[in-house]
């Protein structure tokens, strides 16, 4: 733990150097006595301790190597207007969980389903998430990256979008792409997300090639596009070091179903991927792995609380069973590189009994017990795929 303190104390009292001294000492011996980052106290004496630190400005972490996260989660904070300990309470909890890094939404705008103006506007402000990150970056250790969740104004789903005029339309999502770019590279992320569940628009294959290739020229690091689970054949992922999921796939199938009928699903979708991706040679990203906490969580996973005309009725047990299958059957699957778990909003809003957050739930036992498995199983990223155009992946044998 000592590594994370650097002082500037040329200007700090007798007193306080002692005193700071005696708190890092306490610190050191906190740290040997086994607080390591997955112990479930490190929030109750870490917290304080960095907020005095910061308060003197003098705490700086070191710098984080550019690897991915292999388990992250997609944290979902709605409210621009948060205050930076609310937002760092959220980080330091799902860091405290064992989550490895921080994907930050973003929230481009389009003005309708037809039209070819992606980023007029964005739905929360861009310095939002720079706060976010700034926060993971400096207090906590959290990698950091940014994924795009494009709409209309509407909030309409963005796999309905197929603009009239694509040309103009991927000018203007190279704007988007270029702002992704500024923010990885600003938070030293790992990778971008370029895009995701774009269903319609993922057709236009050359125009996604080029798009790959202009981004590639300024960032360094792993680039992936997220495809929809209910359609992911597309002839661009060559150019792109991974095929992205958003993994909201049904467990459950008619009426009558169990836990058996669950996993039964999950595994004939999970094969069916892993065939797919096989035979186009690229690794799996889960970019999204979600379910609701609601009657609906097996059947509709992508069903989310607030939507118009819906009831729904609590039931995060059902939500805990689904977390429980899915990532039970996804464990030691070589060909995945990254899983991200997708959580929204926070324990005190009101649609929390039924939306997609974990935590404070019976999910969220189910998660740690996950965050805690040995990690071995994940082939590293680099092996799988390196940054030349076309470059094969290797299967790794006995993946599943």
């Amino acid at each position: 733990m000592g590594e994370l303190f650097h002082f500037r104390m040329a200007n700090a009292s007798g007193v306080f150097k002692a005193a700071l001294l005696v708190t890092i000492t306490f610190c050191l011996h906190l740290g040997a006595a086994g607080f390591t980052t997955n112990n479930p106290q490190r929030k109750s004496y870490l917290e304080p301790i960095r907020n005095g630190l910061e308060k003197y400005n003098l705490l700086a972490l070191p710098e984080r190597p550019r690897t991915p996260g292999e388990k992250s989660v997609v944290l979902t904070l709605w409210d621009s207007s948060l205050s930076d300990q609310v937002i760092l309470n959220e980080l330091l909890r799902v860091e405290e969980m064992g989550f490895e890094s921080v994907v930050i939404p973003v929230f481009p705008v389009q003005t309708s389903k037809t039209s070819d103006d992606p980023g007029v506007k964005w739905h929360l402000p861009i310095d939002f998430a720079k706060r976010q990150a700034r926060l993971a970056l400096n207090m906590t250790r959290l990698q950091v990256s940014f994924i795009p969740i494009l709409s209309t104004i509407n909030w309409e789903w963005r796999g309905y979008i197929l603009p009239k005029n694509v040309k103009v339309w991927f000018l203007n999502y190279a704007n988007v792409a270029g702002k992704l770019v500024e923010l990885a590279n600003e938070f030293q992320s790992p990778e971008i997300i370029l895009a995701t569940e774009l269903e319609k628009i993922y057709s236009f294959n050359d125009e996604w090639i080029q798009l790959v290739k202009e981004t590639r020229k300024s960032f360094s690091g792993r680039i992936i596009i997220t495809a929809n689970w209910s359609q992911y054949d597309y002839g661009f992922w060559r150019h792109v070091d991974a095929i992205g999921i958003s993994l909201y796939a049904p467990l459950a199938t008619g009426f009558f179903n169990s836990s058996a009928t669950y996993k039964n699903n999950a595994l004939n979708f999970r094969n069916k991927l892993i065939n797919y991706a096989r035979r186009v040679s690229k690794p799996i990203h889960l970019t999204e792995i979600g379910f609701g906490s609601h009657q609906l969580a097996a059947k509709e996973p992508y069903t989310y609380s607030s939507r118009p005309g819906l009831t729904l009725t609590p039931d995060p047990n059902l939500q805990a069973e689904c977390f429980k299958i899915i990532l039970s059957v996804w464990e030691n699957v070589r060909d995945v590189i990254h899983q991200g778990v997708w959580s929204t909003g926070l324990t005190s809003i009101k649609d929390y009994s039924t939306n997609h957050d974990f935590r404070g739930k019976p999910a969220e036992k189910v998660l740690r017990e996950w965050l805690a498995k040995d990690d071995d199983h994940f082939t590293p990223w680099q092996v799988l795929s390196d940054r030349l155009d076309g470059a094969e992946y290797r299967i790794p044998q006995n993946s599943f």
